[in-house]
């Protein structure tokens, strides 16, 4: 799910509106197709031409490496682009996450990394990634479109959401903390916000947070997580409690089940296993049942759970 050509321009004419100068619409295609292809299906090159701006290919640009702030990721590499531009204003989208049951102001800054970094920090800490590099960089401005949204596993599979908003904030936290409210998250239980608001990127408090323009609750409405649409998927093999939607895992769980149902085309081993909720750090096993805990037992030092422990944990369950 891409934000819509006609908001692009909008962003792009006002831009240029207010006397920018060098003004790049940069994207990491992040696809198997020709990124001149991917472009000029969103009509990039005509938005440029039509206002005197580049287009940029974030995957053919330099990276720069830098320093992480301590405690999330090793290393971090940034397009230089994106590093040394003046003013830097996102544009994404009201969707959910496979792996981070959110992707919006914060997540969308995941694509200004080399893709070989992406695949390594999906694989380990994508949550503590994203906080690492809006550490380094973040947005000076997101605009949300909300048109249209998706839920459950996107991008992976794809979920249409009518919605009819749009939003847009200078605190990235704040940002997708509404955009949590807006799907009927608990911002608590997602561990991006978890972990910028524990990095002081931004306000992740809804209290502390000034809306401005239609009541959120005449604009909400309750969004499928990943774990619900892959439960859906996997219905008849594998019971999942309806709480683990509220545990904070949820996203890394529907990933596991995921890995392991489709990738490794072995979902008829998952049959007869329950996803459960503990009261413990983690994850807890007996016998084909997994008990999945609340991840604010996540401590410094503690246990950080990523996709491969859980699907090597599930691999364990089922032999």
């Amino acid at each position: 799910m891409t934000a819509h050509p006609e908001v692009i321009e909008e962003v792009v004419a006002m831009v240029v509106d207010v006397g920018a100068g060098d003004v790049a619409i940069a994207e990491d295609p992040s696809s198997r197709r020709p990124a001149s292809e991917v472009f000029g299906d969103f009509d990039l090159y005509g938005i440029a031409r039509r206002f005197g701006a580049r287009v940029v290919d974030l995957s053919e640009c330099t990276y720069q490496a830098v320093d992480p702030p301590a405690g999330l990721v090793e290393r971090l590499e940034i397009s230089r682009e994106v590093l040394v531009c003046d003013r830097l204003i996102g544009i994404t989208t009201l969707k959910t996450h496979h792996q981070c049951r959110l992707s919006g102001a914060l997540k969308n800054m995941f694509s200004n990394v080399p893709s070989g970094l992406r695949q390594e920090f999906h694989r380990r800490d994508l949550e503590k990634a994203i906080v690492a590099i809006n550490s380094v960089r973040s947005p000076d401005l997101t605009i949300v479109d909300g048109a249209v949204g998706a839920e459950g596993m996107a991008p992976v599979e794809k979920r249409p959401v009518e919605m009819g908003v749009a939003l847009a904030g200078r605190d990235p936290v704040a940002v997708d903390t509404v955009m949590a409210l807006l799907m009927g998250f608990d911002p608590r239980k997602v561990r991006t916000l978890f972990f910028a608001g524990r990095a002081r990127l931004g306000t992740c408090r809804p209290e502390e947070i000034s809306v401005i323009g239609d009541p959120l609750k005449a604009c909400s409405r309750r969004f499928m997580d990943p774990i619900e649409s892959m439960a859906e998927h996997l219905k008849g093999r594998v019971e999942v409690e309806e709480d683990v939607r509220e545990t904070g895992y949820s996203g890394i769980v529907a990933t596991a089940l995921g890995h392991i149902a489709f990738r490794e085309k072995d979902g008829e081993r998952l049959s007869g296993l329950r996803i459960a909720v503990g009261d413990h750090p983690g994850y807890r096993r007996d016998g084909r049942t997994v008990s999945v805990g609340d991840f604010r037992f996540e401590v410094e030092g503690g246990p950080f759970w990523t996709v491969p422990q859980v699907v090597e944990l599930l691999r364990e369950v089922l032999r």
